[in-house]
């Protein structure tokens, strides 16, 4: 079974101009991730 790559880096968002944490998953940013799932959100 394959593991997900978590990390913790810093960032720009489509949520802050500034680098900030953010959570990573397998290399994308977890803001991302959740866009992707709930786009209209």
């Amino acid at each position: 079974m394959k593991q997900n790559k978590i990390e913790v880096k810093k960032l720009k968002s489509e949520y802050c101009n500034d680098e900030h944490l953010t959570i990573v998953v397998n290399e994308v940013p977890l803001d991302v991730i959740i866009h992707n799932l709930y786009p209209s959100s």
